[in-house]
C-alpha cells in the first residue's frame, strides 16, 4: 500500500513539471490525467462489495400419528413424549413434539363396485351409514365406486346426508374389469390437494384387470403421501388370492393403517367401529430427522413405547412404517 502511495506520488509531480515547462494545452493536459487514472492501482473492493455465500442445509420434520392400544384392542392414554422411542434406518430420533390429535378429518371410501363380485353387502351399507354418523359437524366425506374406472358419486363435503343419498343411489354393477390401481393412485392424488389428516378407506378384492398404473407406481405413490392413512377391506377371503391380500395389507400398513377381513354384517359393524376408535385416538408425534439429505431414498421407521425404566409394556403399535424423502430439485 504504501510503495502505491509513493508511486502515484510521483507520477502527479512529472505531470506537474511536464505542465509547467511546456505549458501544455488543456486538451493535452486532460490526455494524462485519463493517462494517469487508466495507470493507478485499482481499489480493494470494501467488505460490503465483496460476495456473500450462505450454505443451507434441509433438516427434513417427519410427522407420525401413532395409535397405542392394549392387547385388547383399547387406546392407551396418558403418554408423554419421553414414552415414545422412534428409530429410523435403526438410528435413534429425538421426538421433538407429541399431542393428541383433536381436529377435523377427511374420509373418503373408495369401494370396488364389478360384476364379479358379489353385490355390495346389505351389512356393509348399514356399518358405512354408522360411520357416517359418528363423523363430527366439522369432518368431511366422501364416496368413490370403481370398476373399469373411477366414479366420483359424492365430492368432499361435510354434509354426511348426501354421502349417505350416494350410496343409496347404487345401482347394480354391470362391468366386469376393475380398475383398482388407476382408482386408488387417482384419489391419492386428490387427497393431497386437501389439508389436513386424511383417511381412506378401501372396501375391495384388491384384484386388479386394467390399470395403467402398475403395483410398483402406486406403491411409491404411497410412500411419497403424507397425513393420509389407508384402511383396507379384503371383500373375497384371504386364501382365495394371498397375493391381493397381501397387496391391500401393504397399502394399509405402509401409511400406519389396518387390513380386515369383514364376511358379515356383524363384522363390517365391528371393523368400522374400530376404524372410528382408531382414528379417533391417537397421538401425534414429531422429530427432525438425523438423514439430511433429501435423496429420494425410502427411510425404514419403528416406533416404540418405553417406560420410565426403560421397559417395554406389550402395547400394539399402529404407524406408518416408512417415508420416502422427495428428492431436492437440482
Amino acid at each position: 500500500m504504501l510503495n502505491s502511495t509513493v508511486e502515484t506520488s510521483r507520477r502527479f509531480a512529472l505531470a506537474d513539471v511536464l505542465c509547467t515547462k511546456h505549458a501544455w494545452s488543456a486538451a493535452a493536459l486532460g490526455c494524462v490525467l485519463v493517462l494517469l487514472a487508466v495507470l493507478a492501482p485499482a481499489q480493494e473492493p470494501s467488505q460490503d462489495d465483496k460476495p456473500q455465500y450462505t450454505v443451507r442445509v434441509t433438516v427434513p420434520v417427519v410427522t407420525l400419528e401413532v395409535s397405542v392400544l392394549t392387547s385388547e384392542g383399547l387406546f392407551v392414554p396418558g403418554l408423554s413424549k419421553e414414552n415414545f422411542r422412534v428409530l429410523e434406518d435403526g438410528e435413534p430420533q429425538t421426538v421433538t413434539s407429541m399431542g393428541l390429535i383433536d381436529a377435523p378429518i377427511t374420509v373418503v371410501l373408495l369401494v370396488e363396485h364389478a360384476a364379479d363380485n358379489n353385490p355390495l353387502q346389505q351389512g356393509e351399507l348399514l356399518a358405512c351409514y354408522s360411520f357416517l354418523a359418528n363423523l363430527k359437524k366439522d369432518d368431511s366425506a366422501a364416496l368413490v365406486l370403481f370398476d373399469k374406472r373411477p366414479h366420483i358419486l359424492q365430492d368432499v363435503t361435510q354434509d354426511k346426508t348426501a354421502v349417505r343419498a350416494a350410496w343409496e343411489s347404487v345401482g347394480i354393477p354391470l362391468s366386469h374389469e376393475i380398475n383398482f390401481f388407476d382408482a386408488l393412485y387417482d384419489t391419492l392424488d386428490r387427497l393431497e390437494k386437501i389439508k389436513g389428516r386424511k383417511y381412506l378407506i378401501v372396501i375391495a378384492s384388491g384384484t386388479d384387470t386394467l390399470s395403467r398404473k402398475i403395483l410398483d407406481q402406486v406403491i411409491r405413490k404411497i410412500q411419497f403421501t403424507k397425513e393420509t392413512v389407508i384402511f383396507s377391506l379384503d371383500t373375497v377371503a384371504a386364501v382365495l388370492n394371498r397375493q391381493a391380500a397381501n397387496q391391500l395389507r401393504a397399502f394399509a400398513e405402509m401409511t400406519g393403517g389396518k387390513l380386515y377381513f369383514p364376511t358379515s354384517a356383524e363384522q363390517y359393524a365391528d371393523v368400522f367401529q374400530d376404524i372410528a376408535r382408531l382414528i379417533r385416538n391417537q397421538y401425534s408425534i414429531s422429530y427432525n430427522s438425523s438423514h439430511k439429505l433429501e435423496d429420494g431414498s425410502w427411510h425404514k421407521i419403528k416406533v416404540e413405547i418405553v417406560n420410565p425404566d426403560g421397559t417395554k409394556p406389550k402395547y400394539q403399535i399402529i404407524a406408518r412404517d416408512g417415508y420416502r424423502a422427495r428428492k431436492q430439485a437440482q
